[in-house]
């Protein structure tokens, strides 16, 4: 190398270092500029109170196709500890937007995982220029189960004269069942159990009750004897979604069975 291109080549070297650092330096700018900021405000209209620790989730979702689930674009979940409104920011990155796609914002908030209010309208913050854009949640009504009959249902105890009712490991669990030609049956925790039954209006007695004659101790024992003590006393029931409450004649509460499906 001659005494003229050393210069020469040095220069260009210093050059390429420089335009290399540039484009390095300038990469994280061009990426940064195409982040943006989404302040919503979520709200509600009645005058419920939150239980402790509820969660809000905010998410901005492409909803564009309709037969596929929403592409999230950014979510941001928050502890909620005060009274609405509540004010989420959502980072985005704008170059995910396109002109000719359909954005929304959703807003749930959940207690444990159970959903207790939703939006219900679309809110599209690209048509919607207001700021913050102002999210309103619906409370969701809770689920009413239909009342299930109370004959051919196996009803599965859960409480006996005040206690309640725990099916030792590997136990066969106490229930009864009315058929519907007149006739009882199940199991009290020790013995099987048959006889009949009258039923009128909200009436119930149980009538011939027999069992099998099986010894038993402990908690199979106290079971045993607090369903049939219950059998006896039976004067009125409730059916409530599927739950089944027994009375006595003095209409104190002495049983409470719930309804078991088997697939």
């Amino acid at each position: 190398m001659n005494r003229f291109a050393k210069p020469l080549f040095l220069c260009s070297l210093i050059a390429t270092s420089t335009i290399t650092l540039t484009a390095c330096q300038s990469a994280p700018e061009v990426q940064q500029s195409t982040m943006r900021t989404l302040n919503t405000e979520v709200f509600y209209l009645d005058r419920s109170m939150l239980p402790p620790n509820a969660e809000l989730t905010v998410t901005l979702e492409d909803v564009s196709k309709m037969d596929v689930a929403a592409t999230v674009i950014s979510s941001k979940l928050t502890t909620l500890d005060t009274a609405p409104p509540y004010r989420v920011a959502l980072t985005y990155d704008k170059a995910l937007i396109k002109d000719n796609m359909r954005y929304n914002v959703r807003a749930q908030i959940r207690k444990d995982g159970k959903l207790l209010y939703t939006t219900t309208q679309s809110n599209n913050p690209f048509v919607n220029n207001s700021d913050p854009l102002r999210l309103k949640v619906t409370k969701i009504a809770p689920t009413i189960k239909p009342d299930v009959p109370l004959t051919n249902t196996y009803w599965k105890a859960t409480m006996l004269q005040d206690a309640q009712v725990n099916t030792p490991e590997g136990a066969r669990e106490v229930f009864v069942q009315l058929k519907t030609d007149g006739n009882a049956r199940g199991f009290a925790g020790c013995n099987n159990f048959m006889g009949g039954y009258l039923a009128k209006e909200f009436g119930l007695r149980f009538k011939g009750m027999a069992s099998t004659m099986m010894m038993c101790q402990g908690t199979a024992n106290t079971l045993d004897r607090a369903m049939h003590q219950v059998l006896q006393d039976t004067f009125e029931y409730k059916i409530k979604g599927e739950s089944l409450t027994l009375f006595n004649e003095k209409k104190e509460k002495i049983a409470q069975f719930s309804a078991v499906y088997f697939n």
